[in-house]
């Protein structure tokens, strides 16, 4: 016969002591390193982070957010090791280096449209390109200077619009494999 697990109710401000918490000696290390560079003890080292877990967890109201945070860096650091400096990518150096913060912003940009609820619906994928264009001319634009629609006129790389073509391809083969 299986022994029931009796749960006690507790007040929420009680503190309780768990016992038995196993982890593995490289997390332990940087726990410890953690707590010595906050000048904390290691028991208020864990328990900061793991309440500041659940408060990202509730700021960022579920995973997209964490998703498009991911892309961003991921996708600097890719570019940094594509520059041949992928030191940048664990310093977080590669946030200085414009074209690589520029792959950053272009990673955020295709996992926002992959996110999208309704990609098909809704803005035709012409009217977004243009509407997120419009945008960012607006913000890099000189003041003193008055942009024509050529100025705006925009065309795609090769290489990007094949890019986004095999996106598609992968994303298609996904959903058919499923």
């Amino acid at each position: 016969m299986k022994a029931k697990s009796v749960r006690r109710t507790r007040d929420n401000s009680a503190t309780v002591q768990l016992s038995k918490l196993r982890m593995k000696e490289e997390l332990r290390a940087k726990l410890e390193r953690d707590a010595e560079e906050r000048g904390c003890t290691l028991n208020a080292a864990i328990v900061d982070r793991l309440e500041r877990s659940f408060l990202v967890e509730a700021i960022l109201a579920g995973p997209e957010a964490l998703r498009l945070s991911a892309a961003f860096v991921l996708g600097g650091g890719r570019a940094a090791e594509k520059e041949g400096r992928p030191e940048w990518a664990a310093s977080g150096q590669w946030r200085q280096d414009p074209a690589c913060y520029e792959s950053a912003i272009l990673a955020v940009i295709k996992e926002a449209w992959r996110q999208h609820p309704s990609p098909e619906g809704g803005w035709s994928f012409r009217e977004w390109i243009s509407r997120m264009f419009g945008y960012i001319a607006g913000l890099r634009a000189p003041r003193n200077v008055t942009l024509t629609r050529e100025d705006l006129t925009v065309s795609a790389s090769l290489g990007d619009l094949e890019a986004g073509r095999r996106d598609a391809e992968t994303k298609r083969s996904r959903e058919e494999a499923a």
